[in-house]
């Protein structure tokens, strides 16, 4: 059972960040800034690469398949969707480093 994160850098060959947890690690996802660790039943936010600190924690029902998906169109603006704690919804989290307030939201409707 996995319970540890390793990043390696691979301009110093070698492990820079180390993330322990107490219970197996389903999935990671990484952009530019965020690193993104997928529990059973949680889904954990850090900062990266400077400081790696936890900026979020997201409660979900259980999710043995690591479920989890982080936009990788803009760091400065980022979209997380996961399950939520009620099963079969989904969750999403918006992420901003430059702006200071959500302005829009659109969805595509197109079911295709």
């Amino acid at each position: 059972m996995h319970k540890i994160v390793l990043i390696w850098d691979d301009f110093v060959k070698e492990f820079v960040i180390e993330f322990t947890f107490k219970t197996k690690v389903f999935a990671v996802r990484m952009s530019h800034s965020k690193i993104i660790v997928v529990l059973h039943n949680k889904i954990l936010v850090f900062s990266f690469p400077n400081e790696c600190k936890n900026l979020f924690t997201f409660n979900t029902c259980d999710n043995p398949r690591g479920i989890c998906e982080l936009s990788s169109c803009d760091d400065d603006c980022q979209l997380l969707c996961f399950p939520a704690i009620k099963s079969g919804f989904m969750q999403c989290a918006v992420s901003f480093t430059k702006i200071s307030a959500l302005k829009c939201f659109f969805l595509n409707n197109n079911s295709k």
